[in-house]
């Protein structure tokens, strides 16, 4: 089996991603068909940071064409004590459906579950 997190939506790309040691950003259909290439059942797929992919958007775009010199990458994540426990309660929420097992359909991260196709027959037949 494989669980894979992985940062969504290649346009969101920022200096965040550059600190946090990301390559890339992926598309579901994408990170889809490379496991499945690979050989994976995908069993499920959902987004997640879904409720926090405006406020995503909004930093995103206000950071871009800033001089890179002004920012050390991480400016991006300062944010006032208050607004982050906001924010936490948001994923909380979030967290609690994508766990009763609903699939989200746009997020700023992205959630797979695979199972190598010859695992997925043998469960079947016991």
């Amino acid at each position: 089996m494989i669980l894979v997190t992985v940062p969504q939506h290649q346009w969101l790309w920022s200096k965040v991603d550059e600190e946090a040691c990301h390559v890339r950003r992926y598309s579901a259909g994408e990170l889809q068909r490379k496991l499945e290439t690979a050989g994976f059942k995908i069993l499920r797929s959902t987004s997640f940071v879904s409720t926090l992919l405006p406020a995503m958007v909004v930093s995103r775009l206000s950071w871009r064409g800033k001089p890179v010199e002004s920012s050390d990458g991480m400016d991006e994540l300062k944010i006032s004590p208050w607004l982050n426990a906001i924010f936490g309660y948001m994923l909380g929420v979030e967290s609690w459906f994508i766990g009763f097992g609903a699939n989200l359909p746009f997020g700023g991260s992205l959630l797979v579950i695979g199972m190598k196709a010859a695992g997925v027959k043998d469960l079947c037949e016991r």
